[in-house]
């Protein structure tokens, strides 16, 4: 997929390097209005879009709308995360309430803003953002297995928040359980590491036959990358 002119809105500021993903043109405006005196800023409407653009240039932060058409979020979240492991996301939520920290926190995200845009938590989250991406950027590199198991959990959270429709509650009773799973493999405990990422992948591959035979491809893919990341991991 190519990323027209019309697209991509890029505004040169700052030195750090600022992505807006929202499906919303008003959303992206805003936000590129707020943030183009201090930062780098691109806008973008798809995650198919905000890739193209990862994948030529380094991004500083990312704010990452979960519920758009194509890819959405949850899926786009997983491909920033195989390119770039360091980014800081912020998670975009239409609605302000205790259930949206914790879901950005259970993505790993950075943190969260709401929909209307609040200026000053904006800006504010953003600089933060800013800072941690740079400190990540100067530490060493981490544990292999670690960011793997991360990464798994954060998969499997975003389907949980997401809670695509169309499934039954027989899925998401085993999704449940498979996030167990994955946390007692990031903690190294219930048996040796390889004998757990195996279970995992068939609890993973019995969670893809509870899915809906239409409208699943997106949460298919990111069990198929649940699935290869645990099949490489590491004997820990």
């Amino acid at each position: 997929m190519s990323v027209s002119s019309a697209a991509v809105t890029e505004v040169t500021g700052g030195q750090s390097m600022i992505l807006i993903v929202d499906d919303e043109a008003g959303v992206r405006e805003s936000l590129r209005f707020l943030l183009d005196p201090h930062f780098r800023v691109q806008a973008v409407p798809s995650g198919e879009a905000a890739l193209q653009v990862l994948l030529r240039e380094t991004v500083d932060v990312i704010l990452l709308d979960l519920t758009m058409p194509g890819i959405g979020g949850v899926e786009t979240l997983a491909r920033i995360r195989e390119v770039d492991e360091s980014v800081e996301v912020v998670i975009i939520t239409g609605y302000g309430s205790y259930q949206s920290a914790v879901d950005a926190l259970r993505l790993r995200a950075f943190d969260y803003i709401t929909k209307p845009l609040d200026s000053t938590r904006v800006l504010s989250t953003v600089r933060r953002a800013e800072e941690s991406r740079q400190q990540r950027s100067e530490s060493p590199p981490g544990d292999r297995f670690e960011i793997n198991t991360r990464q798994i959990l954060e998969l499997l959270d975003a389907l949980a928040i997401e809670r695509p429709p169309g499934f039954s509650d027989r899925f998401f009773v085993k999704l449940d359980y498979v996030r167990v799973l994955a946390q007692t493999l990031r903690d190294r405990i219930g048996g040796h590491p390889k004998t757990v990422a195996d279970q995992l992948v068939q609890e993973v591959e019995a969670l893809g036959r509870l899915m809906p035979a239409n409208g699943a491809d997106p949460a298919r893919r990111v069990l198929d990358r649940i699935v290869a990341r645990a099949g490489t991991l590491p004997a820990a």
